[in-house]
């Protein structure tokens, strides 16, 4: 019997080659182009100079972009492929902490007058108890907070606004993110104390052996998530986790998904120069 062979792409594979794809689309360093996919900041200069018009020198690339998604903002700082998933789920994130809140308001106000179980009518339990397979839901299962802020008819920037709605990932994703996490580190999938200590055991169970020992970022990571540095009231909890992973990104809109809008705009906030002839 003749078998023949063939090479097959394994895990995600395809996925990184396209995240790679997109870093590559944005280095103008020719001809040395960074095979690792990453981002430098004369790349950031001269694509908001190329796309926009704006004009800033690396220094400030790197005081405020760098520094924002890079993790620092000496000459050496980059935007590598998992700060660059970092920012494309930034959307995912705001959508699935609102979620998150919209179940605890209505865990406060208690059952619904007609006796549902939420908002979103998805049973959480069955949903998480299922594993990954309780995320195979019909479509329009997500919070309502998500629900409540697609995009409004007539707003400055619509151009013939869009009929679609932000599209909402399952109001469960992040406690059982955070359940796998808590297993992964502590054999239980209880909520645990909000430490130093315990988010320490997260980094180097994910081998990220340097992190677990920088107690600044410790702290500031705790005081992101609503607790104190040195109290253990706090509990690492679906809230308080979804507040650590969306505390400093609150300002992006996510109708941007589905506004349909120009560069101008995007830049000046009109689509009517104000520039005289």
């Amino acid at each position: 019997i003749m078998t023949i062979g063939f090479l097959r792409p394994v895990g995600a594979a395809a996925d990184v080659a396209e995240l790679e794809y997109i870093s590559a689309l944005h280095q103008t360093d020719m001809p040395h182009l960074r095979m690792d996919g990453s981002i430098k900041d004369i790349d950031i200069v001269r694509f908001l100079s190329s796309r926009y018009g704006i004009k800033v020198t690396e220094e400030e690339v790197r005081k405020t972009v760098m520094h924002g998604l890079g993790g620092g903002d000496d000459d050496e700082v980059c935007i590598d492929l998992m700060e660059l998933v970092a920012i494309l789920l930034i959307p995912t994130l705001i959508k699935a902490a609102n979620a998150v809140a919209d179940q605890q308001s209505s865990a406060d106000r208690g059952p619904d007058d007609d006796g549902s179980e939420s908002e979103n009518g998805v049973d959480s339990a069955n949903a998480l108890g299922s594993g990954l397979d309780g995320f195979d839901t019909e479509e329009g299962g997500g919070g309502g907070t998500a629900q409540s802020n697609v995009a409004e008819k007539g707003t400055e920037n619509d151009l013939g606004s869009a009929k679609r709605q932000p599209v909402k990932p399952h109001p469960d994703l992040l406690r059982y993110v955070l359940q796998v996490i808590l297993h992964d580190v502590t054999g239980s999938s209880e909520p645990r104390a909000l430490t130093r200590q315990l988010l320490s055991d997260i980094f180097l169970s994910y081998g990220e052996s340097e992190l677990a020992e920088d107690n600044e970022l410790l702290d500031s990571m705790v005081i992101a998530a609503g607790g104190e540095a040195g109290d253990e009231s706090t509990l690492l909890d679906v809230n308080a986790f979804a507040h650590a992973l969306t505390d400093d990104v609150r300002l992006y809109d996510i109708n941007n998904e589905v506004r349909r809008t120009t560069n101008y705009f995007d830049v000046f906030k009109t689509h009517q120069s104000s520039h005289k002839i």
